[in-house]
């Protein structure tokens, strides 16, 4: 097929390539069509937008230096076409500069990739992508689903129009605006006194506590969680993965209330658990406590479970798109704030530095003949020691500090609140403990490494560059004296 010839009866995921550079496309062409998606290609963003305006486009890859029309350009016009989730783009370009990937975000951009990528990355983003706007468009249909049921049930007409109101009120992607809208239908909705929403965190295997309207309830939501070794009436609904009712909690097998005039409390009378599930999969568990109806009826249960399905996707596209921004901020390799996002915050910390008048110093840190271990042991075992050596530095700062990933075998630490005797202590004691640090390698056999490390402190003059110059600078020194120590660099 002609590759600007677009087949709307096409129900594979179809890619659009807007790049002006022919190898770069061939190149995604033939990695796109070998995991199955349908490619088409632009060579400028005048032809993307005509083949946009003929075919249906699951997501675009967007180059921005074009002739004819830029990236910023097209992306601006796409956006007055469809939303972010109605369209993902992901900006595809050499241009890594911070103003670069600011302005392509605030013109509309769901990502930015920088070439040259790594195309597991690339492939996992555009997945992401695809799969949270599968999740909306699943969405729209079921909302345009229930809009027609509001139609037939009249009788139920203030029931349908919360409903509707309800799910209208979850399609946001900001966190407070989604769960304020949650805290406020909820319980008009199922006529429940109480409430809770819980998150289940398939690694560590446990339910978290998102949101919830119990009033004596003083434990903060991020405090409260609960293992699966505790049991009781939520894990029983996960494992089951199907509502659970209990008509008097207080005297039920889960409650754990043993005086007769506790008992006569009205406590979770009523109960329901409900689990949100996501392609079979647990998202999380929502309760509803203390109904005002004594009697439940199928109508009660049939809305619950609507909800929660609408619930459900909500949560997941919150999940979902929380994950894509942290991997725009976040190192893949070591987990820490990479370089973009060091800028950002480090300004931010300037700012409250010349605001309140703290103290704010940088350490720079540097893996010694990091070059060697790769020569020898091979870029696996490199991995290793730059992770090894994340996470020993992370657990010597202070949960204040923010460790970032500069570049290569390069690290930066931002510590608030400290001065540069302070710094230099600390500096001194990571060296130490790095230089102790034993590294285990993927043929079990153990290394050891040093660090160089450079130390500058914050003055009234300084911005991002100017501090990060000066510990670079203190940084070289450290090499070129003999490495494995700290220097520390005074503003002149």
């Amino acid at each position: 097929m002609d590759n600007n010839q677009i087949d709307d009866k096409n129900s594979k995921d179809t890619i659009l390539i807007i790049e002006d550079d022919e190898a770069i496309i061939e190149i995604l062409k033939i990695f796109f069509k070998e995991n199955k998606f349908e490619v088409f290609t632009a060579f400028n963003g005048k032809q993307g937008l005509d083949l946009i305006s003929r075919g249906d486009i699951s997501l675009i890859l967007c180059d921005i230096m074009m002739p004819v029309m830029d990236g910023y350009e097209t992306l601006q016009n796409i956006r007055l076409l469809y939303n972010q989730l109605e369209m993902p783009i992901i900006m595809m370009t050499a241009k890594s500069k911070e103003e670069d990937i600011v302005k392509a975000f605030e013109l509309g951009a769901n990502d930015y990739i920088t070439k040259a990528f790594n195309f597991r990355v690339l492939y996992s983003r555009v997945k992401t992508h695809l799969t949270l706007k599968n999740i909306n468009d699943k969405f729209i249909k079921q909302n345009e689903q229930l809009k027609n049921l509001t139609t037939r049930l009249e009788k139920v007409l203030d029931t349908a129009i919360n409903f509707v109101g309800f799910t209208q009120s979850l399609n946001y992607l900001n966190k407070k605006k989604l769960f304020d809208n949650i805290k406020k239908y909820l319980p008009v909705m199922f006529n429940a006194e109480y409430f809770s929403l819980f998150i289940y965190n398939k690694k560590q295997n446990q339910l978290e506590l998102t949101i919830h309207n119990h009033k004596k309830w003083k434990t903060k939501e991020e405090e409260f969680i609960v293992k699966e070794e505790k049991g009781g009436l939520m894990w029983d609904t996960v494992k089951a993965k199907k509502m659970m009712r209990i008509a008097n909690f207080s005297q039920s097998k889960y409650s754990k209330k043993k005086s007769e005039n506790e008992s006569k409390k009205k406590y979770s009378e009523n109960t329901v658990c409900m689990p949100l599930i996501i392609d079979d999969d647990i998202i999380g568990i929502l309760n509803l406590n203390n109904f005002q109806d004594e009697n439940m009826t199928s109508e009660h249960f049939a809305n619950i479970r609507m909800v929660t399905n609408h619930l459900a996707m909500a949560l997941n596209n919150l999940l979902l798109h929380n994950r894509i921004e942290e991997q725009a901020i976040k190192d893949e390799l070591t987990g820490l704030f990479n370089r973009r996002y060091l800028f950002t915050i480090l300004n931010n910390c300037i700012e409250e530095a010349k605001r309140y008048e703290n103290p704010l110093s940088i350490l720079m840190f540097d893996i010694d003949f990091f070059k060697k271990i790769n020569d020898t042991y091979g870029h696996d075992n490199g991995d290793i020691t730059l992770k090894n050596t994340a996470q020993t530095i992370k657990q010597i700062l202070r949960k204040s500090d923010i460790l970032c990933r500069f570049g290569g075998e390069e690290f930066i630490a931002i510590l608030t609140h400290t001065t540069a005797s302070n710094a230099i202590a600390i500096a001194e004691r990571i060296r130490a403990e790095i230089s102790k640090n034993q590294i285990i390698l993927t043929n079990n056999s153990e290394i050891t490494i040093t660090l160089s490390i450079g130390i500058s402190s914050f003055t009234k003059t300084d911005n991002s560059e100017s501090i990060i110059k000066r510990a670079d600078d203190a940084l070289y020194e450290a090499k070129k004296t003999g490495r494995n120590r700290c220097v520390f660099f005074d503003a002149l």
